[in-house]
């Protein structure tokens, strides 16, 4: 694992003068250490649960059921026609029944806003 270098000098004394110990050059070995980090992150990496895909459930309408569109009386339609310059038409019922009834509003909110509650409240009366 670790090793210590050693130059196999003596320590004997030359000339009267003291020798100082000599330094020895450690080397740790990191081979056992890379492999215990790989086995740790292979552990890791196998144990650990994923986390699974979120979904979201979609509503399907029956495809068993025909596709039949409700009946609506006629006095009980509302029919707007955007125009230029911010105007907006208006008729209840049929077109037939509606000539010459075509009413003419705003967006404001005592316009076409007050028209659909107004509807809106006779509606929920009946």
């Amino acid at each position: 694992m670790a090793e210590i270098a050693d130059d196999g000098g003596s320590s004997k004394k030359k000339g009267g003068k003291k020798s100082h110990a000599k330094k020895q050059s450690t080397r740790v070995d990191m081979t056992p250490m890379v492999d215990l980090g790989f086995l740790l992150i292979t552990f890791f990496m196998l144990t650990t649960t994923f986390s699974k895909p979120q979904t979201m459930e979609l509503n399907m309408p029956d495809k068993t059921q025909d596709d039949k569109q409700q009946s609506v009386k006629a006095t009980q339609s509302l029919t707007i026609i955007l125009g230029e310059n911010d105007k907006v038409f208006y008729y209840t019922g049929t077109m037939e029944e509606a000539k010459g009834k075509i009413l003419t509003t705003d967006f404001s909110k005592d316009g076409i806003r007050k028209i659909v509650m107004d509807k809106t409240k006779e509606l929920g009366a009946n």
